[in-house]
Order: C-alpha cells, then sequence, then structure tokens
C-alpha cells in the first residue's frame, strides 16, 4: 500500500487498462485515498470498466467521499449496469440525501431498462416508494403510481421489447 499519490494514480491508469472482473475490488483499495485527483481518477476508471465492475468501487467512494457524490452518482449512471441501479436507488431515501434525489434520477434514466427490475423491487420499501415510481415512470414514460403490480405486470409483457432495444 503506496501512500505515495503519483504512485496510486499510476496504479490506477495501469487497472484501467486490464479491465476485468479482479479490476473491481483492486479498485476498491483506493475508495478512501484523501487525495482528490486520484479519487477522480478511479471515479472515472470504475465508471469505464464494462460489465458493471466498477459499480462496487463507485458505492465505496460515494460513502467515503461525501464531496464527491455527485460525480460517483453520474458515474453509476454510465456504467449502464443492473448494480448500479442498486446503488442509486439508496439515494432515493425520502428523509436522506434529499440533494442526490434529482441526480439519481437522472443516472437511473441513464442506465434504462437496466434499472427497471430494482426500481420495481423499491416500490416494496416505504421509504423509496415516491421516488422509485418517479424514476421509473422516468426511465419507462409510463405512469402506473406507486403500486408494485401494475408495474410487475407491464414489466411482465414489456420485458422482451426493451431486451432487444438493449442489446442492439
Amino acid at each position: 500500500r503506496n501512500k505515495d499519490p503519483e504512485r496510486r494514480k499510476q496504479a490506477i491508469g495501469i487497472l484501467a487498462r486490464i479491465a476485468s472482473k479482479e479490476v473491481g475490488p483492486a479498485l476498491c483499495e483506493f475508495s478512501g485515498d484523501s487525495d482528490a485527483v486520484t479519487t477522480r481518477l478511479l471515479i472515472a476508471t470504475a465508471a469505464a470498466l464494462p460489465n458493471g465492475y466498477g459499480v462496487a468501487a463507485l458505492a465505496k467512494v460515494g460513502k467515503a467521499h461525501a464531496e464527491l457524490r455527485f460525480e460517483v452518482i453520474e458515474a453509476l449512471g454510465k456504467t449502464r449496469h443492473e448494480d448500479a441501479a442498486k446503488v442509486l436507488i439508496s439515494f432515493l431515501h425520502r428523509r436522506r440525501f434529499t440533494e442526490y434525489k434529482d441526480p439519481a434520477v437522472k443516472a437511473l434514466r441513464m442506465l434504462g431498462p437496466a434499472a427497471i427490475p430494482p426500481l420495481i423491487d423499491a416500490l416494496d420499501g416505504r421509504d423509496y416508494r415516491q421516488y422509485a415510481a418517479a424514476a421509473l415512470r422516468s426511465v419507462t414514460g409510463k405512469r402506473f403510481g406507486m403500486s408494485r403490480s401494475p408495474w410487475v405486470r407491464w414489466w411482465r409483457e414489456n420485458r422482451k421489447q426493451f431486451e432487444k432495444t438493449k442489446n442492439k
């Protein structure tokens, strides 16, 4: 564990070129870094990793660095991965994180169809329902309110259409 910021930046740069599932846990080791430049490099690297490999590192940075949460939320949206939706939903809590709700909804919209199943699940949570419904409306263009069952029915009927557009 080298504490030199320049060496740590070099290490993140090397990890960025590897882009495999082992990189995510390695990036997590840098999540508590006190150097803002190194942490921002970590955010950019984690967001660019394929298959959601960087989501866990982004979640750790979001917890460790309140001052970088807006950047983390945007980076989570860029991952286009369902696991990112689960992290973003935590920012929809009705009493906490009030300043992050709108950016989280925007990032969930960026995720597109990957956000739909976790958002439907979030309708079960009392503290998330209102904002999960708003995010679902934003992602899908549909208005089924805060009740889970119409959303589940709609998703069951329309999932294949979304998967076709996602795979193009």
